[in-house]
């Protein structure tokens, strides 16, 4: 909602709710660091979804806005008046005859039992906090108070602007010397697995695997042809003995 609620440069407007005003900085401190990202890989998606989008937003404006704005006006005319008018009834409702009950018996008995054997338990602990704990407390405070304003903040304020000083430095230094470098080397390695590498790897399975796996695919194929021949021997074998023996015998 805020997207659409809050106005362009809201930062500069006073009158507008703080929501937007933070809105809008956080945008434009944001927005320099984001936008190269999204013109690379946002823009051109957004580009060809905005067909549909305005699709929809006409949609939107036909169908859906009349019936959100209907909705919107029957519920300020009729179900706005209708809830605080329950609530008022339910309010003096319970008032009237809810709480004088609630307060006879269980409120009123719980006070009482409070009184008398709590408080003056939490009178004895917040005395011995008072006096024991308390200033010791208010010390430490104080003492971290005029430490932080007095070491840290000052502390700080000598040394931020150096270390942003080297680290812009060692920005700059990475950007023009060791990047490209980097970028030298990766590319260099890629050439020497494509050169070198990948071919020796290439001679190597020619040379040494290849043949291996195609002995032992040819072992496997002869032992498995073997295997079918002799089953099919022996397969003959019965069906031959199997027929002389149903077979009769002349005399």
């Amino acid at each position: 909602m805020i997207f659409w609620a809050c106005p362009d440069n809201a930062r500069l407007d006073p009158s507008l709710p703080v929501v937007c005003q933070r809105y809008d900085s956080i945008k434009h401190s944001v927005a320099p660091h984001i936008k190269p990202y999204y013109d690379t890989y946002a823009e051109p998606y957004l580009a060809r979804a905005q067909p549909y989008l305005s699709k929809g937003q006409g949609y939107y404006e036909q169908f859906g806005a009349p019936a959100v704005a209907k909705g919107q006006d029957l519920w300020v005319k009729q179900a706005t008046p209708r809830l605080r008018q329950g609530y008022s009834v339910v309010n003096s409702q319970y008032y009237k005859n809810v709480h004088p009950a609630l307060d006879r018996y269980v409120l009123q008995k719980s006070r009482d039992s409070y009184d008398k054997y709590v408080h003056p338990h939490v009178q004895t602990l917040s005395g011995r906090y008072s006096k024991s704990v308390h200033p010791y407390l208010s010390a430490a405070q104080e003492t971290a108070q005029k430490v932080y304003t007095q070491r840290i903040i000052p502390a700080y304020r000598a040394i931020a602007p150096r270390v942003q000083h080297a680290l812009r430095t060692a920005e700059n230094t990475y950007s023009k010397h060791v990047e490209p470098r980097v970028h030298a080397v990766i590319k260099w390695i890629l050439r020497k697995i494509n050169q070198v590498v990948i071919p020796r790897l290439r001679i190597l399975w020619g040379v040494h695997v290849q043949p291996q796996l195609d002995r032992i695919h040819d072992k496997l194929f002869r032992n498995r042809e073997a295997k079918q021949v002799a089953s099919k021997i022996v397969e003959e074998g019965k069906t031959t003995h199997r027929y002389r023996l149903q077979s009769p015998v002349l005399i």
